[in-house]
């Protein structure tokens, strides 16, 4: 297989990856994997890199598509993914951390992992995560990391350690969803890659119990991500949209 025939979306969690994975994977010329999630690099890469390759449909192709956004926050993930195939193309859609943090966690209260209230649980955080193993599946490090996750810019410097910058599509999702057609425009020249059908664009996938996050805890969260944003921004411009739509101060 030719390296330069591989592209993950790597993250962010619940930031749109299972939408925009729908979306792409029914493209002629796009070989899925078998399934959204493989958690190979994260879960499973002591399999071999048989095991990884043989988890992609079996149809006529040039790109193969797979999409774990655990793969962002794991930090073993970019130097395994780069041993293998160092010139991967790596979609990247960020989120709002504060929206990031609320959705993961309603998703936990419905997944009936999580039964603390939203700001204890962020208040705990770091005791929980404390002696949690990255590499074992649904560990305290995978399900309880709410700010964790939302602390980009140190998770792209890891990324960008081992990749180039031009091999990373960044996108902001509240401009990428806003406005699909435009953002899909330039996926489409960073994949060098022609999407032929446009209507899909109309679906979602995976959305959250509709619950909104009151003013006060979303200003208490604004202040916890503000220097972090700050950081951001200066490490990284996105390939499509804007940070300063976050309105985080």
């Amino acid at each position: 297989m030719n390296e330069k025939q591989l592209a993950v979306i790597i993250g962010a969690q619940k930031s749109g990856t299972s939408t925009l994975f729908e979306w792409l994977k029914v493209q002629p010329g796009i070989v899925p994997s078998v399934e959204k999630e493989l958690h190979y690099f994260d879960f499973s890469h002591t399999k071999g890199i048989d095991f990884y390759l043989s988890r992609f449909e079996k149809k006529e192709g040039t790109l193969l598509l797979e999409a774990s956004p655990m793969y962002l926050f794991h930090p073993h993930v970019p130097e395994r993914m780069c041993t293998h195939f160092p010139y991967a193309k790596l979609i990247l859609l960020l989120r709002n951390p504060v929206d990031r943090a609320w959705s993961q966690y309603r998703m936990n209260v419905r997944r009936g992992i999580e039964r603390l209230g939203f700001l204890t649980a962020v208040r705990l955080e770091p005791f929980r995560l404390l002696g949690s193993s990255a590499d074992v599946p649904e560990s305290r490090f995978q399900n309880y990391s709410y700010i964790q996750r939302g602390r980009y810019a140190s998770q792209i410097s890891r990324w960008l350690t081992y990749f180039w910058r031009d091999q990373l599509f960044v996108a902001v999702y509240e401009d990428f969803f806003s406005r699909p057609e435009e953002g899909l425009d330039v996926l489409e020249n960073f994949l060098q890659f022609k999407f032929s059908d446009r209507e899909i664009v109309k679906s979602s996938y995976n959305r959250g119990d509709g619950l909104s996050l009151s003013d006060e805890v979303r200003k208490k969260l604004s202040s916890i991500f503000a220097n972090e944003v700050k950081r951001l921004k200066q490490l990284i411009t996105p390939d499509f949209g804007n940070f300063e739509s976050w309105r985080i101060p």
